[in-house]
């Protein structure tokens, strides 16, 4: 299925407000907290990990209606890689999941292997749906 470009930029202004939630969030626990910052830092990559995962999930529900390219899997492809992140967060234990696909994580945006558990971080995420948006 092919996206109206409006509702592209609909979605992706809610994935950006979403981050930036995120930085408020973590801005605030920085400058109002009682802890020392080695327990912050723990505290914000338990929160991390479980937002962007979340969020992950949300971008791949946003454009469900897609065509996944299970075709051409020697090249980076943004859509499946959105797809099969967000199917094994929802059903197999955040753990990537491609046994049945002949997919090398090293030409794969984010290098995750398959039966490697999935924890996102920002700066992942923000890799995958800058590449996500562009395929679009």
């Amino acid at each position: 299925m092919k996206y109206d470009s409006k509702y592209i930029q609909k979605a992706k202004a809610k994935i950006d407000e979403q981050k930036q939630n995120f930085e408020q969030l973590i801005l605030e626990l920085e400058k109002n907290s009682q802890k020392n910052s080695f327990e912050i830092n723990s505290e914000i990559e338990k929160y991390e990990k479980l937002f962007f995962n979340n969020l992950t999930v949300v971008l791949d529900e946003m454009f469900t209606d897609r065509k996944v390219d299970k075709e051409n899997l020697e090249t980076t492809n943004p859509s499946l890689e959105l797809h099969l992140l967000a199917a094994g967060l929802k059903s197999n234990n955040a753990k990537m999941d491609f046994k049945n696909l002949d997919i090398n994580p090293s030409n794969t945006i984010l290098k995750y292997r398959s039966e490697m558990e999935i924890k996102m971080t920002k700066a992942q995420f923000e890799k995958l749906s800058v590449k996500f948006f562009d395929s679009l």
